[in-house]
């Protein structure tokens, strides 16, 4: 099992910035084999996202209206449209799991010439009441999409036309992805918003993003957030699942399996950067997660 993490800004956007020579449209392949348990942990972008699963099985987790968590479970061939800023989960559950992915920044739209177009097709998906759709291989009308985000996401930057076969790609999925989301918003099956407990987790993990290395409790986060503690403990267990507690524990030993991994730090180091008070309390909390000491999961994960 690997070790990598998803690297996300400190309000658990994963952020990617372009220089103004770069076509503003991100497509990649990962192996969710690469990543600690297989898994990128809660995140969201400022744009749309659509993933095929290329090998294996991924599970979706999207966080919902009062916080609930919306499963989605998609196998090979088959893929989701997540909308903008919607906090999400992906977890393998499979080895050699695969996944192929567009990334759509708001950006992409800023362009003048692309104004019409931002107001006629981008705006009807944004304001739609489809916040997350799973796309099914065997749904006729569904095929295509998948079938051209599966081209896209196999394109060299090094064949002839790059630029332009990505362009011609991405208009062809473009349109077949807004006329789903209009078929699929005359149902009343897919109706998710966001809610005001979901906006102060956000909130909170960007401080926790921000701070982990500090000595922070749920006392701060609450005052961060204007709410009580009370209230704090209570958005994070309906939203998460978990405590804001764990969720900063956690997330503090993620940040470390990376520098035992990545670095030459100390565990003493290392447990201070990460916001632990004394090593052995770091120790202690390192084995109880991930069942072996820090300087074992080092040399047997190290780079």
């Amino acid at each position: 099992m690997g070790n990598r993490l998803l690297q996300l800004d400190h309000d658990l956007q994963e952020h990617v910035i372009f220089d103004k020579y770069t076509l503003p449209l991100v497509t990649c392949i990962d192996n969710l084999d690469d990543y600690y348990d297989r898994s990128w942990d809660a995140h969201w972008h400022e744009g749309l996202e659509l993933q095929i699963v290329l090998n294996g099985t991924v599970e979706y987790t999207i966080w919902t209206e009062g916080g609930q968590a919306h499963k989605y479970q998609i196998n090979s061939g088959n893929g989701i449209f997540i909308n903008n800023e919607m906090l999400h989960r992906v977890s393998g559950l499979t080895p050699h799991t695969q996944v192929g992915c567009l990334i759509i920044p708001l950006v992409f739209f800023d362009i003048q010439w692309l104004t019409s177009i931002k107001n006629n097709s981008l705006t009807p998906i944004l304001d739609s009441n489809i916040r997350v759709l799973s796309l099914d291989k065997n749904n006729d009308k569904q095929v295509m999409l998948l079938a051209k985000l599966n081209q896209i996401v196999h394109l060299s930057n090094k064949e002839i036309g790059y630029e332009l076969h990505t362009l011609e790609l991405f208009f062809l999925i473009w349109r077949q992805l807004l006329l789903e989301i209009k078929r699929q918003s005359l149902s009343n099956n897919n109706l998710f918003k966001q809610d005001i407990r979901n906006k102060r987790v956000r909130k909170i993990i960007q401080f926790i993003y921000q701070n982990y290395s500090h000595r922070i409790d749920a006392e701060d986060m609450a005052k961060f957030a204007n709410i009580s503690r009370a209230e704090c403990f209570r958005s994070f267990k309906s939203v998460l699942n978990q405590t804001p507690t764990a969720y900063l524990n956690n997330y503090r030993l993620s940040m470390a399996t990376m520098l035992l991994t990545t670095s030459n730090k100390t565990i003493s180091t290392i447990a201070e950067s990460c916001g632990y008070q004394t090593v052995n309390y770091f120790n202690y909390c390192f084995r109880k997660k991930y069942k072996v000491s820090p300087s074992k999961y080092r040399s047997k994960n190290a780079s």
